[in-house]
């Protein structure tokens, strides 16, 4: 599946869930990431982001059956995850 994944959370943790995201999606903006993730992969991500944030933290995950039914449209500079070799 594609997934698109933000997040707003306190200052403190930004740099702890943007590390625990790295391994499982490219990051794409500073508080966006994204990319091809099984389920089984997804159900770790969450459950290590679950034990990071806090109350007033948010995190969202927009969920596609295939990259093809996304559309992306960019203004101005950003990464091209495409070409990124994990």
């Amino acid at each position: 599946m594609f997934v698109i994944l933000t997040y707003d959370v306190s200052q403190k943790r930004v740099s702890k869930v943007r590390k625990t995201c790295l391994p499982f999606l490219f990051w794409i903006q500073n508080s966006v990431f994204a990319g091809e993730i099984s389920s089984s992969k997804i159900k770790v991500l969450l459950e290590r982001l679950k034990r990071l944030i806090s109350e007033g933290d948010g995190i969202e995950i927009f969920i596609l059956r295939d990259k093809k039914l996304a559309r992306r449209l960019t203004i101005g500079e950003c990464k091209e995850y495409d070409k990124v070799i994990l």
